[in-house]
């Protein structure tokens, strides 16, 4: 796969996963129900809703590096 291509795949990707974060910590705040461990904790074990969050907080974290681009445009 192309660098270019790799990459775009991700920038679209990123604010997906950082948006199903938020609407998480939101619903989790409001009703006390964690949406990722409902749908996922039933998979066998923790290691899937952890990767899950890894993802999320590596999503956040690019999406910090995105934004000195976008000051730009």
């Amino acid at each position: 796969m192309d660098k270019v291509k790799v990459l775009g795949i991700v920038n679209a990707v990123a604010p997906i996963l950082v948006i199903i974060g938020a609407i998480n910590m939101g619903v989790e705040g409001i009703m006390e129900e964690n949406m990722i461990e409902n749908v996922f904790g039933h998979v066998g074990s923790n290691t899937v809703t952890k990767i899950i969050y890894i993802l999320i907080g590596v999503a956040a974290l690019w999406n910090i590096g995105l934004i000195p681009k976008l000051m730009k445009k």
